[in-house]
């Protein structure tokens, strides 16, 4: 549903795509700490949400198609 060349459906820009991915990887962080959680459960959503976050951050941006008029 993105709007990527990988894609077949392409409904959603790839930009909101990231900001998607890059707010949910940031509630995986926060949300363990807010909610008080410990042990196993802290450390499966703090380490998930890293890792989101760092492919939403190694992402290549897409580069402009060019049109030979």
């Amino acid at each position: 549903m993105t709007n990527h060349d990988t894609r077949f459906f392409r409904i959603l820009p790839y930009e909101l795509h990231l900001g998607v991915d890059f707010a949910v990887g940031a509630m995986f962080v926060v949300t363990p700490i807010v909610l008080g959680f410990e042990g196993m459960e802290f450390w499966y959503f703090v380490v998930l949400g890293v890792t989101v976050l760092a492919v939403v951050g190694l992402h290549k941006p897409e580069q402009e198609k060019l049109v030979v008029a």
